[in-house]
């Protein structure tokens, strides 16, 4: 992810892993935004298996 015009980076803190939790009434919804996140997301692993749905 670039970085905003005003943030001051610290290069000791970038590089690192993303911990997201998402949350909805429906699962479904959950599901699509996961797999919307994963299909816009640049570089990631292509040979990762798709998210299952939760149950």
């Amino acid at each position: 992810m670039p970085s905003f015009p005003d943030h001051d980076l610290q290069p000791d803190w970038c590089r690192g892993d993303l911990s997201l939790q998402l949350h909805a009434d429906d699962p479904d919804t959950v599901l699509h935004a996961l797999r919307d996140i994963a299909r816009h997301t640049p570089g990631r692993n292509a040979g990762s298996p798709a998210p299952r749905k939760p149950t």
